[in-house]
């Protein structure tokens, strides 16, 4: 605001309206070369009006002459005619001359004002890089419209201000509605979360959704929220992230997720590799688990453990091949004995025994 007004202080000064550049330029030139400009127009007077060479006196003796011999052709009438007119024309001319001759003068106090005006003029047109006098004029009206806009800088910010206060007061009423909603929620679901970590090996394991206010409005509300995790007794809660191992986390997502699913319909759900860390029977009752969540949700699974793959209603097979230069990635389906043979090589490697096959058997019940 400060920086706008200066400039426009600026062109206060200058007096832009009043301005006509190219009459003060001219002006200038003018003064700057008076004393040649009143030399030559002394000498074209005194050739128009000499009494010895002067074009005027010529011209009337021209006249004379052609009247004497005028009434012999209207032609020639009209030649006398026209050099009347040259002389009445010649002689305003010659009169009008002298008299600008007399005003040219050398007047420093004049040359001094306009240097001044031009000088300041010159200054604001370098500065904003502009060429004319009107472009300046454009930009002075630009800047008064953004300082009057100023004026009510105050009054917006003091609206804006109590906009803002409404806001934040509707802003925080939800926000206390979705902590209240959220902290009953979190309890539901340590509950349930906590059924799961039965089924799942981690009898001693619990979850604890802690759920503090923070200082600023975020994507959550008001709210700070940290799932904290232990998984023996005595231990203390500590955030998930820190504390849980890579099975450990893999079994408390599979829980979340299955809880999940329960309240909310998810068309698909993806897991990639959700039995990372587990094997064994652990990684059945994950196999149970995903069966189970698999009638509410379209699952789809990305798993190593034939435990997992064998509860599955669907089994594809992900392998690649190459051929020269090329690897490329097949994706089959998986029926009858070939799903069984698959699951007997996920259990006892590339050597399947009949045992392997009776177990796959087993898996897929």
């Amino acid at each position: 605001m400060d920086y706008i007004r200066f400039q426009l202080s600026e062109f206060e000064k200058a007096n832009l309206e009043e301005i006509d550049q190219a009459a003060l330029e001219q002006e200038l030139d003018t003064l700057n070369n008076a004393e040649q400009i009143k030399s030559v127009l002394v000498q074209v007077n005194a050739l128009l009006d000499g009494e010895i060479h002067g074009a005027l006196p010529a011209i009337n003796t021209a006249k004379s002459s052609i009247q004497k011999i005028a009434s012999f052709n209207k032609q020639l009438e009209e030649f006398s005619a026209r050099l009347e007119s040259c002389m009445i024309e010649l002689r305003e001319l010659s009169r009008e001359i002298e008299a600008y001759s007399e005003d040219v003068n050398t007047d420093e106090k004049a040359l001094e004002i306009i240097n001044a005006k031009l000088s300041q003029l010159y200054n604001l047109q370098k500065k904003h890089a502009l060429s004319s006098t009107e472009e300046l004029l454009a930009l002075k009206a630009e800047l008064e419209s953004k300082s009057n806009g100023f004026d009510s800088v105050d009054e917006q910010i003091s609206s804006l201000q109590k906009q803002i206060g409404e806001h934040e007061t509707a802003l925080s009423a939800l926000s206390k509605k979705i902590t209240d909603s959220r902290k009953k929620a979190a309890q539901q679901a340590e509950k349930e979360v906590k059924k799961y970590f039965t089924e799942l090996s981690l009898e001693h394991a619990e979850l604890n959704i802690e759920i503090t206010d923070s200082k600023d409005f975020n994507a959550y509300g008001k709210d700070e929220i940290a799932f904290l995790f232990r998984a023996n007794k005595g231990s203390k809660l500590q955030p998930i992230e820190k504390v849980a191992s890579g099975g450990e986390i893999s079994r408390v997502m599979l829980a979340i997720k299955a809880s999940i699913s329960k309240h909310k319909h998810l068309p698909v759900l993806i897991l990639d590799e959700i039995d990372q860390g587990v094997s064994g029977e652990v990684g059945k009752k994950i196999g149970e688990i995903l069966k189970e969540m698999s009638k509410e949700t379209q699952l789809i699974t990305i798993t190593h453990l034939p435990q997992i793959a064998g509860k599955a209603a669907q089994h594809l097979k992900v392998y690649k091949s190459n051929e020269g230069r090329t690897t490329t990635t097949h994706v089959v389906t998986l029926d009858g004995e070939d799903r069984i043979n698959e699951l007997a090589e996920m259990l006892s490697g590339k050597n399947i025994s009949k045992a392997a096959i009776e177990n796959a058997k087993e898996l897929m019940l």
